[in-house]
């Protein structure tokens, strides 16, 4: 039971003073048990919605107090408090807690294999390539100092700069894997453009010309798939899937000897889940599911660009024609 107060110089301002479960500690005067004031059972909740243990908490209301000549004889008022319903929990059969305890058993295993340290090899790749970031952080921190200048001394905006140090190596690391995947939308144009330039140079005329009909007439591998997917299993896709991270959890054994065919839905944009998954062995398709040979279906057009589509395919996609998918 409640007891219904005002609070000291307001007429209409009630307080609900929490009280014990006895209804004689309500009544004007008689002070509250400390052991029974403000106490809840172990699932009750606060009014202000905060979870209170059962041993002797108190009300955060517990502190007001009221005078003997505020109360006026039709103030006192009972009010009720409704508990709120009870949502019924299912309980999972043994099946489903089966298969979350397989899930989460698969993403820890996933975590594992994703960080696991690099080779000599993977360090003298990445030595040249971490020092010319290095090397293009400071250009790019001398080309804008004009610009923290005039913010700082002029409009009085302090810009914030975050040192090279400061980030891990690892994801100085996962950023360029990340960044070599978001750049090949921009190299698109940049590939058409060239094409163009070299179409019309005298001395690559013909050159450009027979590599067109190469693409055009002779290469259908963008249809059967008979290019070697080598680029799909560099180690470069690790870093890319721990960027987010992206992880497949498998949750049934396929066939090998069967077809299948995997919808993702939706891809986005660029289509980084789909890529990272099916497109690159960055998160162990090929050890989950052996002898599946997976291709990653992507516009027929994107096989007409030059150079971006021999990326492309070295790492297993293949054209969504119909021509493509009855093969």
């Amino acid at each position: 039971s409640f007891g219904a107060r005002k609070r000291a110089g307001s007429k209409n301002d009630p307080v609900a003073r929490i009280a014990g479960t006895g209804s004689n500690s309500s009544r004007r005067g008689q002070p509250v048990s400390r052991g029974s004031r403000g106490s809840f059972d172990s699932d009750d909740t606060t009014p202000n919605g905060l979870t209170t243990s059962s041993q002797g908490s108190e009300s955060p209301y517990s502190h007001l107090t009221e005078s003997e000549g505020e109360r006026t004889p039709g103030s006192q008022a009972s009010l009720t408090r409704e508990r709120p319903p009870q949502r019924s929990r299912k309980r999972l059969t043994d099946e489903e807690r089966d298969l979350f305890m397989r899930i989460e058993r698969e993403w820890r295993e996933e975590d594992a294999w994703a960080t696991q340290p690099a080779g000599t090899l993977s360090t003298v790749i990445w030595t040249p390539i971490l020092i010319g970031l290095r090397c293009f952080n400071i250009w790019l921190s001398v080309v804008t100092w004009p610009l923290s200048f005039v913010a700082r001394y002029i409009f009085g905006h302090q810009t914030k700069t975050i040192s090279f140090w400061d980030v891990p190596l690892e994801r100085r690391k996962q950023t360029i894997a990340v960044a070599s995947f978001v750049m090949l939308l921009p190299f698109i144009f940049v590939a058409y453009t060239t094409s163009l330039i070299l179409l019309l140079f005298p001395l690559t005329t013909l050159p450009m010309l027979v590599y067109y009909l190469f693409i055009v007439y002779w290469d259908k591998s963008a249809e059967n798939g008979s290019r070697r997917p080598f680029i799909r299993y560099w180690k470069l896709w690790r870093h890319f899937a721990n960027y987010f991270p992206l992880r497949l959890i498998k949750t049934a054994n396929l066939d090998p000897n069967r077809k299948y065919v995997f919808a993702y839905h939706p891809h986005g944009i660029i289509s980084v889940g789909a890529f990272g998954n099916f497109a690159t062995n960055a998160t162990g398709f090929s050890r989950k599911f052996p002898g599946i040979d997976l291709r990653l279906l992507t516009l027929e057009i994107n096989f007409w660009c030059p150079w971006i589509r021999e990326v492309l395919l070295s790492m297993g996609l293949c054209s969504a024609s119909k021509r493509s998918c009855n093969q």
